[in-house]
């Protein structure tokens, strides 16, 4: 039995390739949006540790591992690793292709990105998710999220004191000429991204940016070292 572990639209496509190629597999993710995103295959929800990532293994008789999870979730990938390592079965990485940010700004921390825009003027649009929007507590009014429109993010985002103005509920991935209307409409001088790779419309995001001259700040993907990385469907297959 294969383990994938997604909740991403990455992880949604290698289910159906493995499912059109007749690949037993299972996939957990951590919430019930992301169970969503699958259809003709066992969904596990919830957030497992590395004690409960073994017994998974152990009851599920799993041979391989595919962590398809989003490039950020570092504690998750490093907990599979392990634990595969423990059972003595294959951990392979499947990572997104990195896009090309042009005069994007590269920054470490979300701090640094904060700092940054204190000596500047202007709107800035968030699209980093919806798990650091207390890092933008500072000048609420001039900054817009654009984070999934589930019950979840939005109340979070409530609960952290942020505006209904400034909530912009949306599930993408969006086109260049959509991403461009929402730059206008806002005002926005600068927007906050991931690394998170060109699958989601990230291209299209930054190709409206430099249409519109909006400076974008670019949160730099946490540095891991996986055991084996593929970046292709069809090389995955031959490595299974």
């Amino acid at each position: 039995m294969i383990w994938l572990v997604g909740g991403t639209s990455t992880s949604r496509e290698i289910s159906k390739t493995l499912r059109d190629n007749k690949l037993d597999h299972i996939v957990t993710t951590a919430t019930e949006y992301g169970k969503k995103l699958y259809e003709g295959v066992e969904i596990v929800v919830g957030r497992l540790n590395y004690k409960e990532m073994e017994k998974f293994i152990g009851d599920r008789n799993i041979g391989t591992i595919i962590d398809a999870t989003h490039p950020y979730a570092v504690d998750v990938s490093r907990n599979t690793m392990e634990a595969a390592r423990e059972c003595g079965i294959p951990h392979i990485r499947y990572e997104r292709k990195m896009c090309d940010y042009g005069r994007g700004k590269e920054f470490s921390t979300y701090e640094e990105v904060v700092d940054y825009l204190e000596e500047k003027d202007g709107n800035v649009l968030v699209t980093t998710g919806s798990n650091n929007l207390s890092q933008f507590n500072q000048n609420p009014e001039r900054y817009y999220f654009r984070i999934l429109p589930v019950e979840v993010s939005i109340k979070k985002a409530i609960e952290t004191g942020i505006s209904p103005k400034n909530i912009i509920g949306l599930q993408g991935p969006f086109t260049k000429e959509f991403n461009r209307a929402i730059l206008k409409n806002y005002k926005i001088s600068y927007l906050i991204t991931k690394e998170s790779g060109k699958e989601g419309g990230e291209t299209e995001k930054i190709e409206a940016c430099e249409a519109e001259g909006v400076e974008v700040m670019v949160i730099k993907r946490p540095e891991v070292k996986y055991e084996k990385i593929i970046y292709e469907l069809e090389e995955l297959l031959k490595e299974i």
